[in-house]
C-alpha cells in the first residue's frame, strides 16, 4: 500500500509540480552588485541557498493539499571566472544539493521523498560592451550553457523520483543575459538592471520525452553604502516560466507561472576583493497556470574573492 502511495505521489508530482521551489536543475544564483574585473583577474565565489515552499495555489488563490506538506532544498554552488581581457571573461559553475525533498502525508503520517547529489554544470562567457571608471558604469552581455552531469534517475523503492526533485535537470539549457550597472562618483549609491533568458533542449531518455518551458528573469535594484564596509541593496524581480511540453509538443497541464519578488541584500567587504554577501528572496505576487506549490522564501549566504595573475596595467 505504501509503495502504491509513493507511486501515485510521484505521478502527481511529475504532472503538477513544475513551477515550485524545487524546480528542475540548479537554482538561480547571484552575488549582488559586482566589482569591475581586469585582464588576468580571477574571481571565485561560493554560496549556500535554502528554499522552502509550503502553500499550494490555484492561479493566485491559496488552496489546501492534504498529501504534499512542503518542499525544500539546501544547495551550495562554486563559481569561478577568469578575465582573458579587460572586456571578456570565461566562467564555470557547479553545485551540490545536500537535500532536495518533499514532505508528504501518508495516513496522517509524514513521509520524506527526496534526493541529494551534484546538479548541472554551467559554462559561460561575458563581454563588457561599455566600461567606464568615473563614474563606474558597465554594460555587459553574457551567454552560457548548462550541462546535465548530475543524477537524473534517482529512485526510492524502485520508483523513479519526479523530475522536479532530481539533482540534475536532465537537459541541456542555454542562457543569455544583459546587465547594466552604474555607481555614483563616490560609489555610495548605485543601480543595476538585468534580464536573463533560459531555453531548454528536449529530454529524450528511456520513458521520458520532456521539454522545460522558457524561463525569463528581469530585475532592477538600488544599492547604498551605509558604512565604509557595508552595502545594502534592494532588488525587484519579475519571473516568467513558460509551459512545459511532452512528446508531440503536448503542453503539460498546470505548468507555467509568473511572479513578482523582492530581494534585499547585504554585502560586507573585508577588503575590496573579499566580500561576504547574503540575501533573502520573498514573493509579493504569484500566478500559476494550474494547481502548484508556491515558493515561500529563499535565503542565501556566500563569499566572493578576487585575485590577479597579471599585474601589468592595460587600457580599458
Amino acid at each position: 500500500m505504501k509503495l502504491f502511495f509513493i507511486f501515485a505521489l510521484c505521478f502527481f508530482c511529475c504532472v503538477d509540480l513544475n513551477a515550485q521551489c524545487c524546480s528542475a536543475g540548479n537554482p538561480v544564483a547571484g552575488t549582488g552588485f559586482e566589482s569591475s574585473s581586469t585582464k588576468g583577474e580571477w574571481q571565485v565565489s561560493s554560496a549556500m541557498k535554502y528554499s522552502l515552499s509550503d502553500q499550494y495555489f490555484f492561479h493566485d488563490s491559496k488552496i489546501d493539499n492534504p498529501y504534499i506538506l512542503k518542499s525544500s532544498f539546501l544547495y551550495q554552488n562554486l563559481w569561478t571566472s577568469y578575465s582573458i581581457s579587460n572586456r571578456i571573461s570565461l566562467s564555470a559553475e557547479a553545485g551540490y544539493f545536500y537535500d532536495k525533498s518533499q514532505k508528504l502525508s501518508f495516513n496522517d503520517e509524514p513521509f520524506r521523498l527526496g534526493t541529494s547529489g551534484i546538479g548541472d554544470i554551467t559554462v559561460g562567457m561575458k563581454f563588457i560592451a561599455i566600461k567606464k571608471v568615473k563614474p563606474v558604469t558597465q554594460l555587459a552581455f553574457s551567454a552560457g550553457t548548462k550541462i546535465p552531469v548530475g543524477a537524473f534517475h534517482q529512485s526510492v523503492d524502485g520508483i523513479t523520483i519526479p523530475v522536479s526533485l532530481q539533482p540534475s535537470s536532465g537537459a541541456f539549457r542555454w542562457t543569455a543575459t544583459a546587465s547594466f550597472q552604474r555607481l555614483s562618483a563616490d560609489q555610495s549609491w548605485g543601480f543595476a538592471l538585468q534580464a536573463m533568458l533560459e531555453l531548454s533542449s528536449e529530454i529524450n531518455k528511456d520513458y521520458l520525452i520532456y521539454r522545460y518551458g522558457p524561463f525569463l528573469r528581469m530585475n532592477a535594484g538600488l544599492m547604498h553604502r551605509v558604512f565604509p564596509k557595508i552595502n545594502v541593496s534592494l532588488f525587484g524581480v519579475f519571473d516568467v516560466r513558460g509551459k512545459d511540453s511532452r512528446e508531440f509538443d503536448q503542453v503539460v497541464a498546470g505548468t507555467g507561472s509568473y511572479s513578482v519578488l523582492i530581494q534585499p541584500w547585504i554585502q560586507y567587504a573585508f577588503s575590496p576583493d573579499r566580500i561576504l554577501f547574503c540575501n533573502v528572496e520573498s514573493p509579493v505576487y504569484r500566478y500559476f497556470y494550474g494547481e502548484l506549490l508556491g515558493n515561500k522564501l529563499a535565503a542565501q549566504i556566500g563569499f566572493r574573492a578576487s585575485f590577479k595573475t597579471c599585474k601589468k596595467k592595460e587600457s580599458i
